[in-house]
């Protein structure tokens, strides 16, 4: 029964040990397929052939469900800590194209609208 204690104990302290590198790895792909969003939006502003458009446009479409399923699974993991990461959203800011004035502008992290 002890030994059984000791087994458990040692999982729970090994699955916390794993919870900031799981946390840290998470935060920075989030950072890195922001990057990619604004990268495929500034790709996309510089082009004029419609195949390039295409091209681009399937970019912003992949960088932006990566993007969500991140910033998923970081809310889920730091609201599972009894620390929590304060606003996870504001760190992170995705601008937008208007395909009609071509112009770039904000796009709340939180919002679905693509």
């Amino acid at each position: 029964m002890e030994v059984e204690r000791m087994n458990v104990a040692m999982r729970l302290l090994e699955k916390k040990k794993e919870l900031p590198k799981k946390e840290k790895f998470l935060k920075k792909s989030l950072l890195e397929a922001q990057k990619n969003l604004t990268d495929a939006y500034a790709g996309l502003d510089s082009v004029q052939e419609p195949d390039l458009i295409d091209s681009y446009i399937y970019q912003l479409n992949a960088a932006y469900l990566r993007y969500r399923v991140l910033l998923r699974d970081v809310k889920a993991l730091t609201s599972d800590e009894v620390h929590q990461t304060p606003h996870i959203d504001s760190e992170i800011h995705i601008p937008t194209f208007d395909l009609e004035t071509r112009a770039l502008s904000d796009l709340s992290p939180g919002s679905n609208t693509f």
